[in-house]
């Protein structure tokens, strides 16, 4: 039997163009599947790093809603749980904050406050020692002007001080404090 070329392989190529046609449809199939699948798998991935880009950046408010994987969807749990601890720990710190520098601006009055007695005090303190100084002038003045000796005696007739004068020199210098007189001049 013999069959002419072109009727044997005119079935051929058209099994050949259908083949090729099938192909590139079942390749543009496979391709916008596989764009599908990316983005759909991607999508929460990608919302999660958003997520966290914006936590980083200090927005605490951030809850993660995400339609995937059961895996995704528990990420996502364990994202807004984190951010919610996040926001807590963060208000914790921030009450904190506010009671140390209340305590600091009531010890600071505190502190000043009492810097300001000190100062009072430092300034009586100093009037009543200027007081003193001229005192103490005016007595060493008058012991230096008198002729006579200064003798101060406990209750129990013991001496607490002896001054002697420039005119009563005569006298032996004995030490006399904390003796009685009949120790130090006979009967």
């Amino acid at each position: 039997v013999v069959v002419p070329e072109s009727d044997f392989m005119e079935q051929i190529n058209t099994n050949t163009r259908t083949t090729i046609l099938l192909c590139l449809g079942a390749f543009a199939l496979a391709t916008l599947l596989g764009i599908y699948t990316a983005r759909r798998i991607s999508h929460p991935i990608l919302s999660l790093a958003s997520a966290a880009k914006s936590i980083s950046e200090g927005d605490l408010n951030q809850t993660v809603q995400v339609n995937g994987t059961k895996e995704l969807n528990f990420l996502a749990q364990v994202f807004n749980q984190m951010t919610s601890q996040l926001r807590e720990s963060w208000s914790e710190l921030e009450r904190t904050n506010e009671e140390l520098e209340s305590r600091v601006e009531q010890r600071t009055t505190e502190i000043a406050d009492k810097n300001i007695q000190l100062q009072q005090e430092i300034q009586e303190r100093q009037k009543v020692e200027a007081a003193l100084k001229t005192s103490e002038t005016e007595l060493r003045l008058m012991f230096a002007a008198m002729t006579d000796i200064v003798v101060v005696f406990d209750a129990q007739g013991r001496y607490l001080k002896y001054i002697q004068t420039q005119s009563s020199s005569d006298q032996p210098n004995v030490d006399r404090v904390g003796k009685t007189v009949f120790e130090i001049l006979p009967e």
